[in-house]
């Protein structure tokens, strides 16, 4: 099953999930929430979804090239990864991939990676910094219409010069997907098995020290050893 991340009604059971569209200084451009059907809602981790790794993911129901004026844009997500595999993707269309598609962020072999989309197939990074399966880290990347840079958990992991194309000029529309396996990725491409906290989508590309905000003012809720989101699920 999958969820679709849209303007759905808020639900009880499943809680409206953050999936924002935001500009720099948070104020939401547009914002697509979780409907009702999908993976796997952890209620021990309340506030998480988990994602099996065989054939649940989570996309966004709105074309969001609108919201995109330039090439510049940031992703980042709040992610506890247990074993390698794609954990967001730039898609084409609502059905994952059917036309444009590829992973953007992925874990390869214990390790993050990040990529976009060029000329000659997709430019990655490898990040610098290690993580360990089963914990929570704040994961991304920032694009200033030249230059990739990665982080982890509020530390730059990583940077590559490139030149992204976007979906659009492929007559494309554009869309987010989580946990989606997909065939042109930067590792085995397998479905993501993690639990997601939050995903920040941006139309411009932060500064390090406002990556560094965005997971020092989220970090309590996920890397506080004591919270109840840590354990279990």
């Amino acid at each position: 099953g999958h969820w679709d991340l849209n303007s759905g009604k808020h639900n009880r059971k499943y809680p409206n999930f953050p999936f924002y569209i935001r500009n720099r200084y948070g104020r939401k451009n547009a914002t697509n929430r979780i409907a009702q059907e999908g993976p796997y809602y952890s209620d021990f981790a309340f506030g998480t979804i988990k994602f099996n790794g065989v054939d649940s993911y989570g996309i966004t129901q709105t074309d969001l090239t609108p919201k995109f004026e330039t090439n510049k844009m940031s992703a980042f997500v709040w992610v506890y990864p247990g074993r390698d595999g794609v954990i967001l993707s730039e898609q084409g269309s609502t059905t994952p991939n059917e036309n444009w598609y590829y992973s953007q962020i992925e874990v390869v072999e214990g390790r993050m990676k990040f990529g976009l989309y060029t000329d000659e197939g997709i430019a990655s990074v490898i990040s610098n910094i290690d993580v360990e399966y089963f914990h929570w880290y704040y994961v991304g990347f920032t694009y200033d219409g030249s230059e990739m840079k990665c982080f982890i958990s509020g530390q730059e992991c990583g940077s590559l010069a490139l030149n992204r194309v976007m979906p659009g000029s492929a007559g494309q529309a554009l869309h987010y997907c989580i946990g989606n396996g997909t065939p042109t990725n930067m590792g085995d491409g397998r479905y993501g098995s993690f639990r997601f906290g939050q995903m920040h989508l941006y139309a411009d590309s932060l500064t390090p020290e406002e990556v560094y905000y965005n997971w020092y003012n989220t970090r309590a809720r996920y890397e506080d050893p004591d919270h109840y989101l840590n354990g279990g699920g």
